[in-house]
């Protein structure tokens, strides 16, 4: 298993009560089952020009009341989103109130941990993936994209801080879940699954700056 380059985003979509841009109101346990076909796509490789994405996961998360991870880090990218209530996450030692329509995306690397306050939970996704290095052949000339080469650079370098989506992203997971409810092919999957990643990178390219209550 190769643990190049990765990240981890984590996302909150809205609840029940809340409308997101395109009108719709996306309910996660509808697609619980889409969020099990999705595993199909799991430890499998794309690669797309130059950049090779490994897909580790797309999680329905329901964690349930009084929720808590301690300080931890991956050497994946990790993003998360809340559709529902709210959740604290810290991030080199700043706490963010993660409520439900915002995300954060966390590079390979960072420090983290998750509280719920007493007797309380949230409902949300999460999206996991690295990227991969592959080997260039003697004599090939590179074939990447200064687009791709621009999203990677900044969604390794990408800021902790959590960013309130302006109904992008969950109108491009609810698509994500749609086509896993049809008949489409892993590869069809893979595909809209780098979409996402494109789309969180422009989130970040243009939001690179936050702020956050320090915690002890």
């Amino acid at each position: 298993f190769n643990t190049a380059t990765c990240c981890v985003l984590i996302i909150c979509v809205g609840d029940r009560r809340r409308m997101i841009d395109n009108g719709t109101n996306l309910d996660l346990f509808e697609h619980v089952e889409s969020f099990k076909k999705l595993q199909s796509i799991a430890y499998k490789d794309i690669t797309v020009n130059e950049m090779c994405i490994r897909i580790l996961g797309i999680h329905f998360m329901n964690c349930g009341r009084d929720w808590h991870v301690r300080k931890h880090k991956h050497s994946f990218f990790e993003f998360h989103y809340v559709t529902r209530d709210n959740v604290y996450t810290a991030t080199n030692n700043i706490e963010h109130n993660i409520k439900a329509g915002w995300f954060y995306l966390l590079p390979p690397g960072t420090f983290h941990s998750h509280r719920q306050d007493p007797g309380t939970s949230h409902i949300g996704f999460v999206l996991r993936w690295e990227f991969v290095k592959r080997p260039s052949q003697p004599g090939e000339k590179s074939c990447n994209t200064s687009e791709l080469g621009n999203m990677m650079s900044c969604l390794s370098e990408a800021h902790s801080f959590p960013l309130e989506d302006d109904g992008t992203l969950i109108r491009m997971m609810k698509y994500i879940l749609d086509m896993a409810e049809t008949d489409c092919g892993v590869t069809e999957l893979q595909m809209a699954f780098c979409q996402m990643i494109m789309k969180i990178g422009k989130f970040y390219a243009k939001n690179r700056f936050n702020s956050g209550k320090k915690i002890d």
